[in-house]
């Protein structure tokens, strides 16, 4: 299924500095209230938080709806944990067209704790925890409601309406177009954005680094669920999207990984989820 990405920007004013809350500017100061980006038209519509100056967040809005999560038992490179299952999303939400970068995670902490280093870069080296540290001063700061997205809305973005192994169909020799992996990277992350995104306008969801989800991990549900969040307790956080130095069959839309919270290593990653609000 291919669904045209609109490229009109609405960009909502939330300003991450405590100067930049001193506006005279009516609109700014009324959207800077809002928690988060509100409701989204279509899928693919791009919105964007400010991070003060010229720094911002993109989003796109991915809309409710239902798919098949995990991957059919005739998948190439297909695991035993990716049982298909029914899986119903009752409210849209804003995924973040790309990876938090480097400069992003900065504007927010301070601090840059990657190994491969570039702006524009993914930021890399950190934990589960350390993400949840960037968010919460993240949403304290720029009032919005963002988190960790759950496996199943990570899954649910990144295949964007398809069924195939991709977000961009099965064919493997197409992998080099949309994703940063072992056989292309040159054993570095990349500059984010620069392979193709995928029909609601998402990049990087196949490779470069590995995503943090919020779900701790543990085996699927044998039936139809609606907005699953993952066991109650675990001992490791889910991650999603293989990396620069991974096989191609752990790109794979379907593909899980895992590792303990407090792990942080150049080869994982994240991005952002931002709540929709009426």
């Amino acid at each position: 299924m291919t669904i045209a990405v609109n490229k009109q920007v609405r960009r909502i004013l939330l300003p991450v500095y405590i100067l930049s809350l001193v506006s005279t500017n009516v609109f700014a100061e009324e959207e800077a209230q809002k928690p988060g980006l509100g409701v989204g038209n279509h899928p693919g519509e791009v919105r964007e938080i400010n991070l003060g100056g010229e720094k911002v967040m993109t989003f796109v809005w991915c809309p409710a709806g239902n798919f098949m999560m995990g991957s059919p038992l005739d998948e190439f490179g297909r695991d035993e944990d990716e049982r298909q299952h029914r899986v119903t999303l009752s409210q849209g939400f804003w995924l973040a067209n790309h990876e938090v970068t480097q400069d992003q995670w900065a504007s927010v902490m301070g601090n840059n704790p990657s190994t491969f280093r570039g702006p524009q870069n993914p930021v890399d080296t950190v934990s589960w925890d350390d993400c949840q540290a960037f968010i919460q001063k993240l949403n304290g700061q720029a009032g919005v409601s963002s988190r960790l997205p759950t496996a199943s809305e990570w899954e649910y973005g990144c295949r964007a309406g398809t069924t195939s192994a991709y977000g961009f169909g099965e064919k493997r020799t197409n992998v080099d177009a949309y994703a940063w992996f072992g056989e292309n990277s040159g054993g570095t992350t990349h500059p984010v954005g620069r392979k193709q995104a995928n029909a609601w306008g998402l990049h990087d969801v196949h490779g470069n680094l590995w995503e943090w989800c919020q779900d701790w991990y543990g085996a699927y549900s044998s039936g139809a669920v609606t907005d699953p969040t993952g066991p109650d307790t675990g001992s490791a956080r889910v991650m999603r999207g293989g990396s620069y130095g991974g096989l191609v069959r752990r790109s794979r839309s379907a593909y899980r990984s895992f590792e303990t919270p407090d792990r942080a290593a150049r080869f994982i990653g994240f991005r952002l989820l931002v709540q929709a609000a009426e």
